[in-house]
């Protein structure tokens, strides 16, 4: 799923994902509405040298896992599921489930913690 929207094209261009969307078809699709291909490459069996394709799946790694680390706590601590009815709510849950990750992010980088009255 991909956003379409104008000020989306403004803001990024690249699209970052794992190995599950390596495909001529993606990067085929990425190519037509404009976006710069971020897809993690899956290792070519046809080669014998598969460094270049270790070494890009790297870097685009570093930029996904900002991400990735931030889904991965919060289904830690919250759960996957959503269970209200309506988009409203779902958004306002959502938007508590944001704002509480990152009060408990901060309160982790700050360093004091709770404790420090």
């Amino acid at each position: 799923m991909i956003d379409q929207s104008q000020a989306r094209k403004q803001t990024g261009k690249t699209v970052h994902t794992d190995r599950g969307y390596h495909g001529e078809a993606i990067r085929a699709m990425l190519k037509t509405m404009g976006l710069i291909d971020g897809v993690a490459r899956k290792d070519d069996p046809n080669r014998f040298d598969q460094t270049e394709i270790h070494e890009r799946n790297q870097k685009l790694s570093r930029i996904r896992a900002r991400v990735e680390h931030v889904f991965g706590a919060w289904e830690k601590t919250m759960g996957k599921t959503i269970r209200t009815i309506g988009r409203v709510r779902a958004a306002a849950q959502i938007t508590i489930q944001a704002t509480v990750y990152n009060l408990r992010r901060w309160v982790t980088l700050d360093g004091k913690g709770a404790c420090a009255a």
